[in-house]
């Protein structure tokens, strides 16, 4: 299925929009906190909280956890070059593409790719197309990308909007 994911830059809480093929939202990512950029929480047009995110930012990596409500993963973005960029706990899942581009997928052991994310600018509106293969986990999905795309935005100043 495919998912379009905008980062939005308005006051509110709302960092990111999650919406369908044909434009229709689905998803909110909204910061949970006002003073942490990586802490969120993934919820439906009901308010409904679907996922919470909470992130350890250090100087050398920054841990991501994710829970559902019923699995919970690590991501561990490691900003050490000599060692991989991005790796997955808890989950048989591994990154492989780009974070500057925002071209990358996230595969299983298996090698069955399980999303795949692109630069996408339709209709004059930046956003990133998604394809998700997997959708019994579509949300802990969405919340791992969300998770990768912050890492580059929260860390450059010329990413980020003022």
């Amino acid at each position: 299925m495919k998912r379009f994911l905008k980062r939005d830059s308005s006051v509110q809480q709302i960092c990111y929009t999650v919406f369908d093929e044909l434009g229709n939202e689905l998803y909110y990512a909204v910061n949970d906190s006002p003073y942490n950029f990586h802490n969120y929480e993934i919820s439906d047009l009901n308010n409904n909280k679907l996922c919470t995110v909470h992130c350890l930012p250090l100087p050398v990596f920054y841990a991501y956890n994710i829970f559902d409500g019923k699995d919970r993963i690590k991501l561990i973005f490691n900003k050490n070059p000599s060692i991989p960029l991005i790796s997955f706990f808890g989950i048989s899942w591994r990154f492989s593409g780009d974070v500057l581009t925002k071209n990358y997928e996230i595969i299983d052991t298996d090698n069955t790719v399980l999303l795949s994310h692109r630069c996408c600018w339709t209709g004059g509106i930046d956003s990133y197309e998604i394809e998700i293969f997997d959708e019994p986990r579509e949300i802990l999905l969405l919340a791992s990308t969300i998770c990768i795309d912050k890492i580059q935005t929260a860390d450059s100043k010329l990413l980020q909007t003022v």
